[in-house]
């Protein structure tokens, strides 16, 4: 029942993490004092409220579920790394403890050097702090310990792009599609890669792409407008950000999605009050907004240096 979670968990859709939670509470119900289950429940209640799987749940909501899990799986068994990484995923994502996460994650590699989720983890937490270099080392530690994992691609593509290797960046994405080429996260991580080189037309097949694929998913409908706004089809991003707003009238959308649908239509206030209400949510990776293709132009901006204040980014 565990490997079978983790198995659904590895597509990153929504039906495939929920039938992971299905998988992991019916172990729990097997033997309540496996403490792999509760991680993989940590882990999967997590990824919902980082906005994998269309960005379903409210982190409000989840996190807290994710948390209950993971101290469970701790209580079972302290010395657990992937426990130890989850919580410090957590601490880092939700929680904005980014001194905490480290120590937690270091931990958890002492405790399990083989563990290439451990390393990725503790990649995404230096290049989120703008220690890109060793987020580099990092995620190329745990490529070399797992070469075929998907979600490791993806996010060495997207540390590249943080450091501002573009180039870099767009390579690997690349190796990310012929990697996985029916998975929506792979059209995702290029599409983002090109709006970072300003490649706007190849962009907008890759959220397309990724959206047949995914049967429509928030996420990539904002970056799918994104790129149409900034390719001048400035009705077509409108019309997508309408769908957006009429989407979250009865489910959980990101507002860091619809903010940067109002940056690509160069709605820099809106664009802010948005991103604002998405720091008062704990939104899945907002504090990763300074990286955002497009967000150049907030950086000086009161509101959004504000913004980095208060996620602990800057002091």
């Amino acid at each position: 029942l565990y490997l079978l979670g983790r198995h659904h968990w590895n597509q990153f859709t929504e039906e495939g993490i929920r039938r992971s939670i299905e998988h992991y509470q019916e172990a729990i119900a097997t033997d309540s004092r496996y403490a792999p289950a509760y991680v993989g429940l940590a882990d999967a209640y997590l990824s919902l409220g980082l906005g994998h799987g269309h960005g379903a749940a409210d982190p409000l909501e989840v996190m807290p579920r994710a948390k209950e899990a993971v101290g469970t799986a701790l209580k079972l068994d302290p010395n657990s790394a992937e426990a130890l990484a989850v919580l410090g995923m957590i601490t880092f994502t939700f929680d904005f403890g980014y001194a905490e996460a480290e120590r937690l994650l270091l931990r958890a590699i002492e405790q399990n050097p083989n563990s290439a989720l451990a390393h990725d983890r503790y990649a995404i937490l230096l290049t989120t702090v703008g220690r890109h270099e060793e987020a580099i080392e990092a995620n190329g530690r745990a490529r070399a310990l797992d070469p075929l994992q998907l979600i490791l691609a993806v996010d060495r593509g997207n540390i590249l792009r943080h450091a501002g290797r573009v180039g870099d960046a767009l390579t690997v994405a690349m190796e990310v599609q012929r990697l996985a080429p029916q998975a929506p996260i792979s059209h995702r991580v290029t599409g983002q890669a090109y709006l970072a080189t300003g490649q706007y037309a190849d962009a907008i097949l890759s959220f397309r792409r990724a959206l047949e694929l995914s049967d429509g998913d928030p996420w990539l409908s904002a970056g799918l407008g994104h790129a149409l706004a900034r390719s001048g089809d400035e009705a077509a991003a409108r019309e997508i950000l309408v769908d957006l707003f009429a989407l979250a009238e009865h489910r959980y959308v990101n507002p860091v999605e619809i903010g940067y649908l109002h940056l690509g239509l160069g709605e820099d206030e809106g664009a802010l009050t948005w991103f604002e209400r998405a720091v008062d949510g704990h939104a899945g990776w907002v504090n990763h907004l300074q990286y955002r293709p497009g967000i150049e132009r907030l950086r000086s901006h009161p509101r959004f240096q504000e913004l980095l204040r208060r996620m602990n980014l800057v002091d």
